[in-house]
């Protein structure tokens, strides 16, 4: 289907004006975290929070909206690919400990698009970690379901998360919150635009995941530095 299910348009627009308090999903007392705990909870609850959703929507949307939850991995699997998989902070979380096994392990016959698309994923880190969310980005676009849904988030939120992209790795680029405030505002328009269809529900995770970033280095600020004060 090329529209959001009734369930799945409520859940966005409720989640949409809630507020953001609960992502970290940790206590904020001054010296209690760690980094890999900073970067474990957070991530916890962006898994959650997608899985959550994929299951609201359409069967045939679900492995593309599932796919998100390995956006919160990427630095970390780019990290490991380098050769820095002894890195104590990687125990800290359960899907990253077992990297190594999960890249030298075959896939079953019976498969699911997702395992088959983490295995690769993981084994051609190794070959080009620099070029690791361009290989995430291209299992993502596989993903998704042929049809106007389809059309639709390759004509608006591709384009619009390219050019952003390119804009935050440009030279002159020194003002990297300001630039995403402007995405922000981008997508909520484009979620505005499009309430019904399957790009609203990656416009929302899109937002989320800005959020996420800006929650997560919060929280290593806050335990880096004890007397700062946690912004919600």
């Amino acid at each position: 289907s090329s529209r959001c299910s009734t369930a799945a348009h409520c859940s966005l627009s409720r989640r949409a004006t809630t507020s953001s308090r609960g992502w970290c999903g940790m206590t904020h007392t001054a010296g209690t975290c760690v980094a890999g705990r900073c970067r474990a909870a957070p991530c916890r609850r962006w898994r959650g929070a997608v899985t959550e959703l994929a299951d609201w929507m359409a069967p045939d949307w679900h492995d593309a909206i599932a796919w998100c939850t390995r956006l919160a991995d990427l630095a970390a699997v780019q990290h490991w690919a380098r050769g820095d998989a002894d890195a104590a902070w990687l125990a800290d979380d359960e899907t990253l400990r077992s990297l190594d096994a999960a890249a030298a392990k075959a896939s079953p016959a019976r498969a699911s698009a997702l395992d088959i698309a983490w295995r690769t994923l993981l084994r051609d880190a190794h070959g080009e970690p620099a070029a690791l969310a361009s290989q995430w980005l291209a299992a993502w676009r596989a993903l998704l379901p042929d049809g106007a849904g389809r059309h639709t988030i390759e004509q608006t939120l591709v384009p619009l998360l390219h050019r952003h992209a390119q804009g935050f790795a440009a030279p002159q680029s020194i003002d990297g919150w300001g630039q995403r405030r402007a995405l922000q505002a981008r997508l909520v328009a484009l979620w505005r635009r499009h309430p019904v269809e399957p790009v609203a529900v990656f416009a929302y995770l899109a937002l989320q995941a800005i959020e996420f970033e800006r929650l997560r280095a919060e929280v290593i600020g806050r335990a880096a530095f004890a007397h700062r004060v946690l912004h919600a």
